[in-house]
């Protein structure tokens, strides 16, 4: 027997017939007609060089060929149904996996205290592992499964990749709350373009949101310290006369901003649209339904 053409839906015939020992009720258990079954039966002798299945008054009854093949095929059928029922259950209260994301160093501020909090309850056999990675390394990442998902503002990188928002937020201008300038009641253009700033930059990062604004209004800013961590950037405001612009979720993550003045940007900016991504590769994914569960209960696409 050529098992490269073998059709292996005939052994789901064969199991119904030894179960059923009756052409139409076998037909009836797997949702076919009498002449499709006796058709498959039909070529399941051919393919066997065995009748399989006899008449008698009490209906069909395999030959000892058949007996022999009853209890493999079963098994057979059982491991394909088991597994394909596996592959895309999750149960979070006995899953052993670890799953992994592609978060910046203010993601992980924001994104990994409520997975965590959700995986010691419900999902304690659960590991999580956090990567950064080059913008241009996610997408094949994704693709092959080595990273599950990616959460930022990825949008340029990652098209037509699945997505889902969690959160939109606002540009604000940050500094300590007895700053110089904290007396104002708005800051211009003019005292925006003359105080020293203190950018978080981290490594492949791009932001090309703030400065696309700044440029087209014609708005140029003295960076005074640049630095490669959003996490830094709290404690130097308070320490000094440098003043920040960024989203407003990340002091409100970092800081109390009760500590902190904070002002709109005398330009409009737009707001930071965060998503979650990942590859269609995994969209039906137990588990990677479950994971993106988590951030979409949490952050249900609203402004913060």
């Amino acid at each position: 027997m050529n098992i490269q053409k073998f059709d292996l839906n005939l052994l789901r015939v064969f199991d119904a017939l030894m179960t059923a020992r009756n052409v139409s009720l076998a037909g009836a258990r797997i949702g076919l007609s009498q002449p499709s079954v006796s058709n498959a039966l039909a070529r399941l002798r051919a393919l066997g060089d065995d009748p399989l299945f006899g008449r008698t008054s009490r209906g069909v009854q395999p030959t000892t060929y058949a007996e022999e093949l009853a209890l493999p095929v079963r098994q057979a059928l059982s491991l394909v149904t088991s597994a394909l029922q596996t592959s895309n259950r999750f149960d979070p209260a006995t899953a052993r996996r670890r799953f992994t994301l592609v978060l910046s160093d203010i993601g992980e501020a924001i994104f990994v205290p409520p997975l965590i909090k959700e995986v010691r309850r419900s999902a304690p056999g659960v590991d999580v592992r956090i990567l950064q990675l080059p913008r241009d390394e996610i997408p094949a990442a994704l693709e092959t499964g080595l990273v599950d998902l990616a959460i930022g503002r990825l949008a340029d990188v990652l098209r037509g990749h699945f997505s889902q928002r969690l959160f939109a937020d606002s540009y604000v201008c940050v500094m300590r709350k007895d700053h110089p300038l904290a007396r104002h009641k708005r800051l211009s253009s003019h005292t925006y373009e003359a105080a020293a700033h203190v950018v978080a930059a981290p490594p492949n990062y791009r932001e090309t949101q703030l400065e696309h604004a700044l440029v087209e209004k014609r708005l140029k800013r003295r960076v005074q310290l640049q630095v490669p961590h959003y996490f830094v950037i709290p404690r130097i405001l308070r320490e000094t006369d440098l003043i920040a612009t960024l989203p407003e979720r990340v002091i409100k993550t970092l800081a109390d901003p009760a500590q902190f003045k904070v002002f709109r940007p005398p330009v409009e900016i737009g707001r930071v649209e965060v998503h979650q991504f990942w590859h269609s590769r995994f969209h039906h994914d137990a588990g990677n339904r479950w994971l993106r569960s988590i951030f979409a209960r949490h952050f249900p696409g609203s402004a913060f």
